[in-house]
């Protein structure tokens, strides 16, 4: 048995990180993994995303409605399947989803969530999703192979550093739901006009500078 499947037998919701390629490589593999469990019916799937917040227009649908129709498609119950359509990048991700996951996993003791992305991008997600949702969850990582460059890996690093070194200026330590949603509508510069200046948002400028290039 591959080895993602057999620890997703005991999961109690699969987390689906928007931003994936045309090929539906994320929501693909969470079907994988959804299909492939002994117990389909007990596992719910969050699925995540509006939209970069890098592009200069968002999409029509939601990055997370489009994951849905694409694996109703595929057999998965519309049931369950909940969707988080605010977010803009992996942060957003995260703190837009722990409502959901909270309400999804109330009555369970366990409450162990598996990490659905790109293999690449798994280290900078887990290490946000263990800030963001600190010890109210237990956190498998299920990666989704998917090839980068290095110019890629580079930018994973650049982010991850980015996020710490916000957060510990802002003193939101691991868990502090109320220091991320505040965060969330103050400062991050993808859900914020003119938010204050930050090592993200510089890191943002230089990006689209970049693409622009």
């Amino acid at each position: 048995m591959d080895p993602q499947i057999y620890t997703a037998n005991s999961l109690d919701a699969l987390l689906v990180l928007g931003g994936e390629s045309s090929e539906h490589n994320r929501s693909h593999h969470a079907h994988y993994i959804y299909s492939g469990i002994k117990r389909k019916g007990h596992l719910d799937l969050v699925l995540t995303g509006r939209g970069s917040g890098l592009n200069k227009t968002l999409p029509v649908e939601p990055e997370s409605v489009v994951m849905q129709k694409y694996l109703y498609s595929l057999g998965v119950p519309e049931k369950k399947m909940h969707l988080e359509t605010e977010s803009l990048d992996t942060l957003g991700n995260m703190i837009f989803s722990q409502p959901i996951l909270n309400q999804i996993l109330s009555s369970y003791v366990s409450k162990k969530i598996g990490l659905v992305t790109d293999r690449f991008h798994m280290s900078r997600s887990m290490w946000i999703a263990r800030r963001v949702f600190g010890t109210n969850f237990y956190i498998e990582p299920l990666p989704a192979e998917q090839t980068t460059s290095l110019f890629g890996n580079m930018l994973e690093f650049a982010v991850k550093t980015a996020w710490r070194y916000d957060l510990w200026r802002e003193r939101i330590v691991p868990g502090n739901q109320q220091g991320f949603d505040t965060y969330m509508r103050e400062k991050h510069p993808f859900h914020v006009n003119d938010a204050p200046l930050g090592t993200y948002k510089v890191g943002i400028h230089l990006l689209k500078t970049v693409r622009k290039d």
